[in-house]
């Protein structure tokens, strides 16, 4: 009798996917990373190559720090930006108390997940690799001017642009779209809204065309579904 092995050679070209996927992965971390170290390492709040940061950071920092002894935001101190970024510099704070180094370490992992959904932005609309990491590098690098030393609202409220983007533009590219990210949308839009008010027109200029799509299509369930996502990441 003669053994069948075509059914090996399937489970053989699995294990080859799965390397080569891991593979891959591995790379765009380290690029995203590598990225990110490098754009942080201009910040003025870097551990290493540290300045004086400019006056709105400055002030951004005093008044995270006097959360911690027990002061109140708009009540004993002032400026006018949103109570999101005044919890993000005492959250930076407590992370290494007696030094801005943990405000740093928050930059750092924003900057990271902005690229890494700037990467899959560009995955979209290309299967090429240097293409793709091109187009990420030259973004940022080009955005030095418009970081002014780091810790800033526009650096903190990228993040869930960029999330947002990619949500949209995928919807727009494969008509799909999962419920989890309808709640990353409501997070994303609180969150900005809560930094600065005026940084929310990915939302306004997306929402409404969406919805318009929905309603030309009859596709009354995922007007409910996706409304009720973002209210509850909203919440």
């Amino acid at each position: 009798m003669i053994k069948k092995k075509s059914s090996v050679f399937p489970f053989k070209l699995d294990r080859m996917q799965v390397f080569l996927d891991r593979k891959a992965l591995i790379v765009d971390l380290i690029v995203c990373i590598t990225i990110s170290l490098v754009i942080s390492s201009k910040f003025a709040l870097h551990p290493i190559y540290s300045k004086l940061p400019s006056t709105d950071s400055s002030v951004f920092l005093y008044i995270g720090k006097m959360m911690h002894n027990g002061l109140v935001p708009y009540l004993d101190l002032f400026d006018h930006k949103g109570i999101m970024l005044f919890f993000i510099e005492y959250l930076g704070i407590a992370i290494t108390p007696g030094s801005f180094i943990g405000v740093w370490i928050l930059e750092l992992i924003n900057i990271f997940v902005t690229v890494w959904f700037m990467k899959k932005t560009a995955e979209l609309f290309t299967d090429k690799k240097i293409l793709t990491y091109m187009a990420m590098a030259l973004s940022f690098f080009c955005c030095y001017i418009v970081f002014e030393g780091g810790n800033l609202t526009e650096e903190y409220a990228l993040p869930w642009i960029a999330i947002a983007l990619f949500v949209f533009l995928k919807y727009f590219k494969s008509n799909e779209y999962k419920f989890y990210e309808m709640v990353l949308l409501g997070i994303g839009f609180s969150v900005v809204l809560l930094l600065r008010v005026n940084m929310i027109s990915v939302w306004l200029l997306f929402i409404p065309i969406i919805l318009v799509v929905f309603i030309v299509k009859r596709e009354w369930k995922n007007i409910g579904v996706c409304i009720f996502g973002f209210l509850l990441g909203v919440i």
